[in-house]
């Protein structure tokens, strides 16, 4: 059995002062530090840790919840 990976919500920056675009994603928790320079496979641009959330969720229950959002609007109309 594999060892579970635990992730963090980040704000990520980058541009001129690192303040021109922001990003919002869950990374490994072993990159997860504020100040740190992480890679985006999605460009291959980098990115800067400008914040880190002190929780930490486990990778396969992000697997089974990224798409919740989806169908917020079916829970929510009554």
């Amino acid at each position: 059995m594999a060892a579970a990976v635990f992730y963090r919500q980040v704000w990520l920056a980058r541009g001129e002062d690192a303040h021109t675009d922001w990003h919002i994603a869950w990374i490994p928790e072993s990159l997860a530090r504020v100040g740190q320079q992480v890679e985006l496979r999605e460009d291959g641009s980098n990115w800067l840790v400008a914040w880190a959330s002190t929780m930490r969720v486990n990778g396969e229950y992000l697997l089974e919840h990224e798409r919740d959002y989806a169908h917020q609007r079916e829970a929510s109309d009554v």
